[in-house]
Formats: structure tokens, sequence, C-alpha cells
């Protein structure tokens, strides 16, 4: 189960399994960037809240990997 959840988080970050976590760093950090909810200030809520969706998931995903590779090393 532990294994499913880390790939989704790969894949939610747009990288792959063996990737380098250099490589997984600087998608979320890009990801992070274009998701990032001051982006999207003063639009409509239900754009917001999109936004805040995704980026919460984003770092979710970034912290789990690294967790894991923090674990594994």
């Amino acid at each position: 189960q532990d294994e499913i959840e880390l790939r989704q988080s790969y894949m939610l970050l747009e990288s792959h399994y063996q990737d380098d976590f250099k490589v997984v760093k600087k998608r979320y950090l890009k990801l992070a960037r274009e998701y990032h909810p001051d982006k999207v200030f003063g639009q409509d809520s239900q754009v917001i809240e999109s936004y805040n969706e995704r980026f919460r998931s984003i770092q979710q995903a970034y912290e789990k990997i690294r967790t894991s590779l923090r674990i594994a090393s």
C-alpha cells in the first residue's frame, strides 16, 4: 500500500519512480510555483480553492517522497 501511494506521489509531481531526487525537487518547485494560490488572488473562489487543493496535494506528495528517501538512505 505504501509503495502504491509513493508511486502516485511521483506521478502527481510528473516524475518517474526511478528519478533522482534533484529531478523530483525541480519538478516540485515548478509545480508549486505554477499552482501557488497567490497566482489566482482576486479571482473566483472556486478557482482559488482548486489551486489550494492542487498546491496542498503537491506539497504532500513531495513530503512523502522526501520522507521515504530519508528513511531508505
